[in-house]
């Protein structure tokens, strides 16, 4: 998973172990903002579309993602 905005980018993240298997965790600042997550393989390439977060601080973000074939 691959987290950025214009001029910043989060490390990519792998998913939690169990029991917490899916969840990804990013600390986004105090900035309210638009910021850009996508999924991403072992070597940084998009397996995704992004998906626009329009973050507000203080506040916990969710996204259900949905596979396709």
């Amino acid at each position: 998973m691959r987290l950025y905005t214009v001029g910043w980018s989060a490390p990519p993240k792998q998913s939690e172990g169990p029991p917490q298997t899916g969840k990804y965790e990013f600390t986004m600042g105090l900035d309210a903002g638009l910021f850009h997550l996508l999924i991403v393989d072992t070597d940084g390439q998009p397996l995704s579309a992004a998906v626009d977060v329009d973050y507000q601080p203080g506040c916990s973000q969710r996204i259900d993602w949905q596979r396709v074939q």
